[in-house]
């Protein structure tokens, strides 16, 4: 068969990106802003290792809605270590939910002949699909695609393809996950990371007991043996769709009133998980009750669109998928609810958002919560909202704050912890009677809702009123305390920010390091990453012990607490190191550091990089 370019399997509907802990500290936040909507998660290394930054990735990815996977690095030598690796791997990955397959990353292959590689290769893919009920993806370059991997392989598990295209023969007949850069840079990424494109065939199968992602589990298991339309049913169905780019069997359901299944037998639609851009759906007519369509005219906003028709933005935009409410264009079809009425609810007025206007600031002055706004907008996000837009906003809202409270107006250069701080109470009790979503984010003319009482000094503490040229550094060896416990007691913000006559509560007594802990002195140029590195722990575990808001902001002086322990499992390159001499010195081999560590060339290392161990 002649060679042809290896090509996606589908329409490229994700942007993503896979780490390990050679990432070092991720903020998720900012990667999915930045459009990337999926994550592969190092879980594992050999039958022993688990990566470090699993549970902390897995976490914040879910919680900023990317759909997750986890990889293993396979590293054995024969197909009993390969299973025994692979069931390592399901048992690292626990009960933790995923929406991508998870996959396997078999890059370490000196000494092993074709056959031996696929061998290892497939006892390890065959031992996960029997333990998770699904076939695992393979990560591998185009070389190998072509020239190492089986047909055996090949056509049974999915291909996530590392590096640029290339030729194939006969194989795969295409990716379903393309690694198109391999060690980038990212906002929010500390370190490197790898950037990717999935299709729809990267995504957990709908037969699996595993949790997949859009379209919902449910409606593609419900949908998985599509049944042939009858004359009737298409003389029934008298409207059409044509399919748009991101668009999901679910999501075209759900506006329409109908269901996947539904829409499966009617379109005789094979896999549900596959449709593209310009198809054209077959719907049954009456499914979209209770609403009407809407030609976009020349000069048109989504605002007087949302106004003409008692509708809001977020409701259109929500209706018709559109991902940037500033472009619509003449022609685009807009579905509308019919119910919309120019007349906002009974017991309800309308407000126009002003240019610097937020939900905090509307809620405070309408007597109303953020939550409510979201409610009855249908806000999808409550840090975007655009002047122009008209919110709906109960009546009986009320500028009158609520008993045993007094009002304050934010004041240039005012913030959380200095008001907090001026009326004795917390920036967290501020934050949750002013729903304040971001305690950072406070402006001048902004009225905030204070308690009157204030609060109590705590129990087991006392007060100390700053003088002029002290610093916190100097308040806690004073007091036998650490700058941590003050930050936290006093909810500092900046520690480099303190003021004359400022009240800061301190704990009498002093403070002793926890049990099984010791104290370090941050040095001029130490960062966590290399303090946790020289004592064996994690960057996580210190900003744990040590409540520290900002991992970027440590400063020479600051005692920081560190957990006791005999084992390093982390080693700072120094001038004059090789991969095989530090292997030596810790017992271990240069491939495991190479796995572990993500080196693809065992000869070039540098100085001041952190080379993780995986020996403790």
């Amino acid at each position: 068969m002649a060679n042809t370019t290896l090509k996606p399997l589908g329409d490229v509907r994700y942007a993503g990106l896979d780490v390990s802990a050679c990432a070092g500290e991720i903020d998720f936040a900012q990667v999915r802003a930045s459009g990337r909507t999926a994550v592969y998660i190092r879980a594992s290394v050999a039958a022993d290792y688990i990566d470090p930054t699993m549970d902390t990735n897995y976490i914040a990815a879910r919680e900023n809605g990317l759909m997750v996977g986890f990889y293993h690095v396979l590293t054995a030598r024969a197909p009993e270590q390969a299973r025994q690796e692979a069931r390592f791997f399901v048992e690292a990955i626990g009960s933790r939910e995923m929406q991508l397959r998870p996959a396997m990353d078999f890059d370490y292959l000196a000494g092993l002949t074709a056959a031996n590689a696929n061998a290892i290769a497939l006892a390890f893919l065959e031992t996960v699909e029997s333990e998770m009920g699904q076939g695992a993806a393979i990560y591998t370059d185009a070389d190998k695609a072509q020239n190492l991997w089986s047909e055996t392989i090949a056509a049974r598990f999915p291909l996530w393809l590392a590096g640029c295209d290339g030729p194939v023969e006969g194989k795969w007949q295409g990716w379903s996950g393309r690694q198109y850069a391999a060690n980038a840079r990212l906002e929010g990424v500390e370190g490197r990371v790898g950037l990717d494109r999935f299709t729809n065939g990267i995504l957990v199968p709908a037969s699996s007991g595993t949790t997949a992602a859009a379209p919902a589990a449910a409606d593609r298991a419900e949908a998985a043996v599509p049944t042939l339309a009858s004359a009737a049913d298409l003389a029934a169905a008298a409207q059409t769709y044509t399919v748009q780019r991101g668009d999901t069997l679910s999501e075209i359901a759900a506006r329409f009133g109908t269901t996947v299944s539904e829409l499966v037998r009617l379109n005789n639609i094979a896999d549900p998980n596959r449709i593209y851009e310009g198809d054209r759906l077959i719907i049954r007519a009456g499914t979209s009750t209770g609403a009407t369509t809407y030609t976009v005219q020349r000069g048109d906003t989504l605002s007087e669109i949302a106004e003409r028709y008692g509708t809001t933005v977020n409701e259109l935009v929500r209706l018709n998928n559109i991902a940037d409410r500033d472009l619509i264009y003449p022609g685009q079809v807009l579905i509308i609810r019919e119910n919309g009425s120019t007349t906002p609810p009974s017991g309800t007025i309308t407000y126009t958002v002003q240019r610097n206007d937020n939900l905090t600031s509307i809620a405070n002055r309408f007597g109303t919560t953020v939550s409510e706004l979201v409610r009855l907008n249908n806000i999808s996000n409550p840090n975007l909202i655009y002047p122009g837009q008209v919110l709906i906003i109960r009546e009986n809202g009320s500028t009158t704050p609520p008993s045993g409270t007094i009002t304050y107006t934010v004041q240039r250069n005012d913030n959380l912890t200095s008001i907090a701080n001026r009326f004795g109470t917390t920036v967290s009790e501020l934050v949750r009677l002013n729903n304040i979503s971001n305690p950072n984010l406070i402006y001048p003319g902004q009225v905030l809702i204070i308690r009157e009482n204030g609060s109590d000094i705590p129990d087991g503490t006392q007060t100390y009123t700053v003088q002029q040229g002290d610093t916190l550094s100097e308040i806690a060896a004073r007091y036998g305390t650490t700058v941590n416990e003050l930050v936290r007691l006093n909810n500092i913000a900046d520690r480099d920010l303190i003021y004359p006559g400022q009240v800061l509560i301190i704990r009498e007594g002093g403070t002793t390091p926890p049990s099984g802990t010791t104290t370090y002195i941050v040095q001029r140029g130490d960062t966590l990453t290399e303090i946790a590195a020289r004592y064996g722990t994690t960057v996580n575990e210190i900003v744990r012990l040590n409540n520290i808001a900002d991992r970027d902001l440590i400063y020479p002086g600051q005692v920081l607490i560190i957990p006791e322990g005999d084992c390093v499992d982390a080693y700072i390159v120094q001038r004059g190191d090789t991969l095989s001499g530090i292997a030596e010195r810790y017992g271990t081999t240069v491939a495991r550091l190479a796995a572990i560590n993500n080196i693809r060339n065992t000869d070039r290392i540098y100085v001041g990089q952190i080379l993780y161990l995986g020996i403790c």
